[in-house]
């Protein structure tokens, strides 16, 4: 062979020599071993781009049974059109497939089928022979190890991880009792992205915005602000630290709606006067008279006009009364006896063998009378509620429920006393309502009501309990250190406003703990109790101002936890009375309750927004 056939400045002698070569090969006369030597002898090697060696002077098995110019046409060809196939099926699978997963297809890739690449790059020869790409090939198998690139679900599996996290955290610092709205806080520096001010091309990938080769934790940062919000909307709902979401609000929620008081009065008057009238009838009740008591008609009902208390006054009856001797009596419980009363021998029949006003008895016949009555009732549904041990009143429902009507009886007998021992050192209101008013208030008559005594687990029948409804009544209507307190031309005290939420608190929960029965022995009458005495710690109307009324609520709050830590919540009409005596109320429930609401308002009194 002649090595300067192979040279590219004789184009005459190239010529010839491929039409030569040519013309062998279509010869159809010539055999096939001839021709392929011929060929062999004839050809030039070919140029180190084809793929083959330089050095070499034998024939590539390409060239076998062709022309050594077809033979690098084919060669051409067959690269060019497998390199347009690689392409098209790129496009197509570009299109169907999102950024994330073609990253993950690729990373997908084995060895081998890296090597198949490399041989397919490197001319179509075998594996890791021949070309710069085999060359690359016929490296070690760890370096044909693909670098590990951070994909979609990566991402989404970081920012699971993160958000799960910060609910543990939220969930430990509630726990620790770190208000919510510093929490909120944390939460929204944990969405920060590590790099975010980078100019890097972003991504748009199913809602979260992720950078082009952004770390795992950037990507996990991305997934989490898409999942945050959620979490991030939880903590802001909830009230802030230290009752600083207006209290104002809550109280707004608890105003009466006129229209429904109307319609419930209506409702329930007409219901009384059917009853009063049937009640007269009997001799024994024929002087009865009413008189309203309670939360409503001292204008503290709170959220829905559904509770009614109606007093049933038998009047200016001569009684001596006769302390009990009980120790849970402490000066609040007594025995009635009848003196001489013209015109009211009709009430001897309720005497036991002592001499003595049975309470059972009476309270027995008064429910008798309403129970018949109550059948006899056509404009509207009234049904009973079934007696209770001890209870002082007969109960009745209107309507049906959710906009039933609850409505308490009460017997009540007016004493012509004025005063007794036990409420001698009561009704500390000089510094307040002054010495005038507090003599006026001692003037009005006392009432008795039927409620037997519990000492321990027995009950002592036929006592009457001390009932201060119509001073109460009075005193709540005239609140202030000065007459003009909450009346047009004075100033707007709080007073009444903090009353309302401490009673809105305690009914939110017992509701809430109703269950476990575990704060069923509280009622608002301790509330009530309590607020009596810190107006009388507190008497200036300086010290309830409305503007303060956050502070003045607190300060309510504490006399009340006070009371609840130490289990001592005295009667502010009779001083020697504990209304949290162990035999009445457990020791445990009160320090259980008070627990509860120092918790409560630690996080803000979420227990107020609660719909329970």
């Amino acid at each position: 062979m002649e090595r300067s056939s192979t040279g590219r400045g004789k184009g005459a002698k190239k010529d010839s020599t491929v039409q030569d070569a040519g013309a062998a090969a279509k010869s159809p006369s010539a055999p096939k071993g001839r021709g392929r030597r011929q060929s062999a002898t004839q050809t030039s090697v070919p140029p180190p781009s084809l793929g083959t060696h330089p050095t070499k002077s034998k024939a590539s098995p390409l060239d076998e049974g062709k022309g050594a110019g077809q033979a690098r046409e084919d060669v051409a060809s067959g690269r060019k059109k497998t390199s347009q196939s690689r392409k098209e099926v790129a496009a197509q699978a570009g299109e169907s497939e999102q950024p994330g997963q073609r990253m993950a297809r690729k990373e997908k890739k084995t060895a081998p089928q890296k090597v198949q690449e490399c041989a397919s790059e490197g001319g179509g020869e075998e594996p890791g022979h021949q070309g710069k790409a085999g060359a690359a090939c016929r490296k070690s198998p760890a370096s044909l190890k693909p670098k590990r690139i951070p994909t979609e679900d990566d991402s989404y599996q970081a920012g699971k991880e993160v958000i799960a996290g910060t609910k543990r955290k939220v969930s430990q610092k509630k726990k620790e009792g770190v208000p919510r709205g510093e929490e909120s806080d944390r939460v929204e520096e944990k969405t920060q992205p590590a790099a975010e001010k980078t100019r890097a091309p972003q991504v748009e990938q199913q809602g979260c915005v992720l950078r082009a080769g952004a770390s795992a934790q950037e990507m996990a940062d991305g997934a989490f602000r898409k999942q945050a919000p959620s979490l991030k909307k939880t903590v802001q709902e909830k009230p802030d630290q230290k009752g600083k979401r207006s209290l104002k609000k809550v109280l707004e929620t608890l105003t009466l709606s006129q229209k429904a008081v109307s319609e419930a009065s209506r409702r329930v008057n007409m219901v009384r006067e059917k009853l009063i009238e049937a009640i007269k009838k009997e001799p024994c009740f024929s002087s009865i008279e009413k008189l309203g008591s309670g939360s409503y008609y001292e204008h503290l009902k709170i959220s829905n006009p559904d509770e009614f208390d109606i007093m049933l006054i038998l009047p200016k009856l001569r009684l001596e009364l006769e302390r009990c001797d009980a120790d849970a009596s402490a000066g609040a419980y007594y025995f009635a006896k009848l003196k001489r009363n013209p015109g009211r021998g009709n009430l001897d029949k309720f005497l036991n063998d002592k001499g003595q006003l049975s309470a059972s008895q009476m309270l027995s016949a008064l429910r008798n009378i309403i129970v018949e009555e109550v059948q006899k009732i056509k404009e509207e549904k009234v049904s009973m509620v079934k007696k209770k041990a001890g209870c002082p009143a007969v109960t009745l429902l209107i309507g049906e429920a959710p906009s039933d009507i609850s409505v308490d009886i009460i017997l009540a007998l007016e004493t012509d006393r004025k005063l007794c021992d036990s409420t001698k050192d009561g009704l500390d209101v000089k510094s307040w309502l002054g010495a005038k008013e507090r003599k006026k208030l001692l003037s009005e008559p006392l009432y008795l009501v039927p409620k037997n005594v519990k000492d321990g687990r027995c009950l002592i029948e036929d006592t009457w309990r001390l009932s201060f409804s119509l001073v109460e009544k009075i005193i709540i209507k005239h609140h202030g250190n000065k007459k003009t307190c909450c009346e047009s031309g004075g100033g707007k005290c709080c007073r009444k406003e903090c009353l309302k939420l401490l009673k809105y608190l305690l009914e939110q929960l017992k509701t809430k703990h109703d269950n476990r029965n575990q704060f069923d022995k509280f009622c608002s009458y301790h509330v009530k109790t309590a607020f009596f005495h810190v107006c009388s710690k507190w008497s200036s109307d300086d010290n309830w101002l409305y503007t303060d009324l956050e502070a003045c609520f607190n300060r309510l709050l504490d006399y009340f936890l006070n009371c609840l830590r130490n289990s001592e919540l005295l009667h502010f009409f009779i001083p020697e009375f504990n209304l949290f005596y162990t035999r009445r109320i457990e020791a445990t429930k009160c320090k259980a309750l008070a627990r509860v609401i120092e918790k409560e308002r630690e996080n803000g009194f979420p227990i107020f927004f609660l719909e329970v």
